[in-house]
Order: C-alpha cells, then sequence, then structure tokens
C-alpha cells in the first residue's frame, strides 16, 4: 500500500499539477512541478531509506509531528471551502460523472489491473479495497491553488466521501469473493 500512495502521490504531483493546469500551458506546469519541494523530499527520503540511514531523534520528532498534521489541515482546508462555499452541486452531471468514475470505475480498472499483473490473495484484497476510497483532499488544495474549481473539488470530495461507506464496505465484501 505504501508503494501504491507513494506512486500516486508522485503522479498526483506531476501529471496532476499538468492537467489541472492545461495542457496548453505544460512549460509552466513543468516549472511548477520543478518548484515542488514534495518531490525532492520523496527522492531524498528513498535515497536515505536506500542507504539505510538512522535520521536522530530531534529531526524525526518534528517531522513526525507535521506528518501527524497533514490530516487535520488538510480537513480544515476542505471544512473551510465548503463553509465558503457550501455544497454546491453547481455542475451536477460533472458531479455525479466524476463521483461514479472514482467510486464504481477505479475498483473496476483497479480488478483488471490486479488481474493483469497476476497479484492475488492479501495483496490484490489490499489493492482493491483501496480503490474504492474516496477523492483526496489534495484535490480540493489544488483547486483552491490553481483557483481551478475548488467548490466542485470539495462537492467532490464530500460526496465521495460520503458515499465510500458503500464502496468500501462493498470492495470489502467483493474482494472476499474475488480473491
Amino acid at each position: 500500500q505504501v508503494i501504491t500512495i507513494t506512486a500516486m502521490n508522485v503522479l498526483t504531483y506531476t501529471l496532476g499539477i499538468l492537467i489541472i493546469g492545461g495542457w496548453s500551458e505544460w512549460k509552466k506546469g513543468v516549472i511548477i512541478i520543478l518548484k515542488l519541494p514534495i518531490l525532492y523530499a520523496l527522492f531524498l527520503a528513498l535515497i536515505i531509506r536506500g542507504l539505510n540511514v538512522d535520521m536522530p531523534d530531534a529531526l524525526m520528532t518534528p517531522l513526525k509531528w507535521v506528518s501527524d498534521g497533514m490530516a487535520p489541515i488538510a480537513l480544515i482546508t476542505l471544512g473551510a471551502q465548503l463553509g465558503n462555499s457550501g455544497l454546491s452541486l453547481r455542475h451536477p452531471k460533472q458531479l455525479w460523472i466524476t463521483v461514479g468514475a472514482r467510486l464504481l470505475m477505479c475498483p473496476l480498472l483497479a480488478w483488471l489491473l490486479i488481474h493483469a499483473m497476476g497479484f492475488n490473495g492479501l495483496l490484490a484484497r489490499v489493492l482493491f479495497v483501496s480503490s474504492a476510497f474516496p477523492t483526496a483532499v489534495a484535490t480540493v488544495l489544488f483547486g483552491i491553488e490553481y483557483d481551478k474549481e475548488p467548490a466542485f473539488a470539495a462537492d467532490v470530495v464530500f460526496i465521495t466521501t460520503l458515499l465510500s461507506a458503500i464502496s468500501v464496505t462493498g470492495a470489502i465484501s467483493l474482494s472476499a469473493v474475488l480473491f
């Protein structure tokens, strides 16, 4: 799951930036990507991990605090966006297509990829269940940062989070049958 999340974050902070900026502005997107500290931090972490370097507690403790605070800050930002714009539902057709793609098409795509790669057992089940998770709060943060439909992004995150109680439960049950 860590490998999956890492790959998703790299794609989000590279391809996601290019998509949200529009393909016509790809040069500007590449410059933005090269300025993002998260990619440099990821590569540094991989090097440190690969060299098996033990980091001092004086450095790890504050990093752990920052890490632990990420989810609450992201959720506060989502709450602030929803508080600012409310549940807008301005583009209902696009909203439900996006929600359906995230909660229905992603597990189908995951099932196809899991079979194509020959995964089975617990690994296959974990990957399949994680494909039914709601849209990440980072979507709202990108919408706010790049002024690209933050209200729509907040709607998608909110609705997929509500419906994920059904999608994740269904994926758990289905994974026991499929794998």
